[in-house]
């Protein structure tokens, strides 16, 4: 880390991350102390372990997210290949009855949808909040997706899988 490019590389200098990640006192005792004592050396391998439960804390979290995100994108992806199935049988509908039973299956599949973001939803809010050196106190969605277009990507394409559903039922309507 006492590399001579180290704040190129990284954005900030060595005391900086020290900082953030084991303390104003670690670091201070790290870098401006003249010989590393048993006392500093056991307060940088406390910090370090401490640093490192939160890291594995952390990877667990990112490990349930990626899998909680896997899960919804299969079913979603298979409520939107019926939605487009569905879809397509609506104008070759003759039938007032035809288009009931269209309109039935529709609901059932919203139904279905619904369902998956209240699982979803029930997964965001239950979820531990992160506990991560240099992290603020912020949820793990805005944590994650702050740079998207929203902070609840899974629960947005939900959505609008169930605004198509709902556009659909009118159309049977009609």
């Amino acid at each position: 880390m006492g590399v001579s490019h180290y704040e190129q590389e990284y954005g900030d200098t060595l005391r900086e991350s020290l900082t953030v990640e084991l303390g104003e006192t670690v670091a201070t005792y790290v870098m401006d102390g003249q010989i590393l004592s048993p006392m500093v050396r056991d307060t940088l391998r406390k910090a370090t372990n401490q640093c490192l439960a939160e890291r594995e804390d952390f990877l667990r979290l990112l490990r349930q997210e990626s899998g909680s995100l896997d899960a919804i994108a299969n079913e979603l992806n298979e409520l939107e290949a019926r939605v487009v199935e569905i879809g397509n049988r609506i104008d070759a509908t003759e039938t007032s009855a035809q288009l009931a039973r269209i309109g039935e299956k529709l609901q059932r599949t919203e139904q279905r949808c619904t369902a998956l973001a209240n699982r979803r939803q029930k997964r965001i809010h239950s979820r531990e909040n992160i506990s991560l050196s240099g992290v603020d106190s912020a949820s793990l969605s805005q944590y994650l997706y702050t740079d998207m277009e929203t902070v609840t990507p899974a629960l947005a394409d939900i959505a609008s899988c169930i605004e198509t559903i709902r556009y659909l039922r009118i159309r049977c309507l009609h």
